[in-house]
């Protein structure tokens, strides 16, 4: 699977986490607090992208993929993020699709 190049940790080892059916190393955090700041990748990013697809679907997350290929710069990966899931990239919106999937 190729959707360019990525800069952002979180989404290259998020994908390769929920790829390789690995979610059941890393339980769903109780709160997201870490992966957007390079912190608990592995604990918490390959969940962020399992809630992208269980809410938005897999193509959703692809058009995401390809829309961020080659991005470097925070800032525009966060217009990016805004324009196709129509919410900021942080922490509160992670929480808010956890707490939804949960009830």
């Amino acid at each position: 699977m190729t959707f360019g190049q990525c800069k952002f940790a979180w989404i290259n080892e998020g994908v390769s986490v929920y790829v390789a059916g690995q979610l059941d190393k890393y339980s769903m955090p109780k709160e997201f607090n870490g992966f957007l700041d390079g912190k608990k990748i592995y604990q918490e990013s390959g969940n962020a992208i399992k809630l992208i697809v269980d809410n938005f679907g897999k193509k959703t997350l692809f058009e995401f993929l390809k829309a961020q290929s080659g991005i470097e710069k925070s800032e525009d990966l966060n217009v990016i993020f805004e324009d196709i899931f129509k919410a900021k990239l942080d922490y509160s919106f992670f929480n808010r699709l956890k707490d939804k999937s949960a009830n």
